[in-house]
């Protein structure tokens, strides 16, 4: 196999490429000591020389924290903070020298740990993966003098060694012996760490195609995901995709994600939906398309794929929505088992029986099959029932019809990713009618049940309104056909 030249591949203006970046290399460097920064490289090459930069430093240090921002200039604010990240990039190339050190002395052992990890996690108090992370890019960085010699100048930073660093461990020392380091130096002097980590992985695509199809094995044999129920209920997921089965599953959230509310839409649910961060948003897009395939028609079959059940008891689907206190436990009197299914205050989430509330067992109920049953006392199965659809197919498609959409004030989510709520739930004697449906999204359904919102629908005007939890009237209207624009 024939392993070709890291400047081969990127292009025939490579090498003016290379000159370019040298240029703006020296040209940074003599910025850099004409703007005032002096070396910190020199500082303790003998005795206490060391410490005694560190307090000059810690000096000028408090000189620039005295400067207080809010009198500096636009102009003035935006060249200072450039030129405190450089230093900070210097300062962080300091630190990955001296671990680099400390780590090939054993210099840990010294201070009674047993590895430098262990000492960067308490004397640094950093978290395990930080300090492994410092450690590794510490060590690597003597192969790659070109990469040292640009963190220690301040032009690149950490993030971007470590990138340099992870990728030089993808293509191999004659890969970078080639050309490779001075490619993925001139990226990351002017594109983000992200991008250079790309960049590399292209590098090590077209430098070593058989190796990449080995990498790729190896990822799809290395494969796995785990979902577990943690201790309070909750759900754990954790895994490693391949490549394809990756891009796929955040080709799909991407597809299921809703966007943050428009920026005038500040309070109340549409706030409340706004705070949602990017790893809620990807939890509600995962949950989406979890419900698109349980509710998709098996291919072939005619067969409904199955679904999530829960299991409640009549009194507490039609109870009062307010959950009733359950009287104290006395001593010596046994606490009622929370997976009881003879326990009224609580609904049994899947097979496995995990406690729900009575609330959100009737938001699932809002728009689910219904099979009733007659259970015994040790919640065995006496008599079944035949299922019925709480919302039949045809008066579904009306509503969709009607709403097109997410009708809570503010929403714009489809009516794809919508679920049928009862304004009036039907175990309370509601019908199942065009007056007494709307298209809510998940969020919001869960809002009016859970989060305690009320909503009113206007069938004369076709418009809902809404009221927070403490009744005061939410001043967003969902007007006819639909979300507002």
């Amino acid at each position: 196999m024939r392993t070709r030249s890291a400047l081969e591949v990127y292009g025939g203006d490579a090498g003016r490429r290379e000159g370019l970046g040298a240029s703006r290399h020296a040209t940074r460097g003599s910025a850099g000591h004409a703007g005032g920064a002096g070396h910190a490289g020199g500082a303790g090459h003998a005795g206490g020389a060391g410490g005694t930069a560190l307090e000059a430093a810690g000096a000028a240090l408090a000189r620039l924290a005295a400067v207080d921002p809010e009198e500096l200039t636009d102009a003035a604010i935006l060249a200072r903070l450039r030129r405190l990240a450089v230093l900070a990039n210097r300062v962080q190339a300091l630190i990955s020298r001296d671990i680099a050190a400390a780590h090939r002395r054993g210099a840990c052992g010294t201070d009674g740990f047993a590895s430098t990890q262990a000492l960067l996690r308490r004397r640094l108090r950093l978290t395990a993966r930080d300090a492994s992370r410092q450690v590794r890019v510490a060590t690597r960085l003597a192969a790659l003098p070109a990469t040292a010699a640009a963190f220690a100048a301040g032009e690149i930073s950490f993030d971007h060694a470590a990138a340099v660093t992870q990728v030089r461990d993808q293509l191999g020392p004659a890969a970078v012996a080639a050309g490779a380091e001075k490619l993925l130096l001139e990226h990351a002097r002017e594109r983000s760490a992200a991008q250079v980590f790309r960049f590399g992985r292209w590098l090590a695509e077209h430098l070593d195609p058989d190796g990449a199809e080995q990498r790729q094995a190896r990822q799809f044999r290395h494969r796995w995901l785990d979902v577990v129920p943690t201790f309070d209920g909750a759900v754990s997921v954790q895994g490693m995709l391949d490549p394809v089965t990756g891009e796929l599953l955040r080709t799909a959230l991407d597809a299921f994600t809703a966007p943050p509310d428009r920026p005038e839409a500040v309070s109340g649910a549409a706030g409340a939906d706004a705070e949602r961060g990017p790893g809620q948003r990807r939890v509600d897009a995962l949950g989406d398309l979890c419900r698109a395939a349980l509710d998709a028609s098996a291919a072939g079959t005619g067969q409904q794929r199955p679904h999530v059940t829960v299991t409640v008891a009549w009194e507490t689907l039609r109870g009062p929505r307010p959950r009733p206190a359950r009287p104290p436990v006395e001593p010596g009197v046994a606490a009622p088992d929370p997976a009881d299914p003879a326990d009224p205050a609580v609904a049994l989430l899947g097979a496995g029986g995990e406690p729900v509330s009575a609330e959100t067992a009737r938001r699932i109920a809002c728009d689910a099959g219904v099979i009733p049953a007659v259970l015994g006392s040790a919640g065995e199965p006496l008599d079944i029932g035949r299922l019925t659809r709480t919302v039949p197919t045809g008066m579904r498609r009306a509503v969709h019809l009607r709403d097109r959409g997410c009708r809570f004030p503010g929403c714009d989510q489809p009516g794809q990713r919508c679920d049928a709520h009862h304004l009036r739930h039907w175990s309370r004697g509601g019908p199942t009618s065009m007056e007494n449906l709307i298209l809510v999204c998940p969020f919001h359904h869960w809002l009016i049940h859970e989060g305690r919102w009320s909503v009113d629908y206007h069938p004369a005007s076709n418009t809902l309104t809404a009221a927070r939890p403490d009744g005061r009237p939410y001043d967003l209207t969902s007007g006819p056909g639909g979300p507002a624009p």
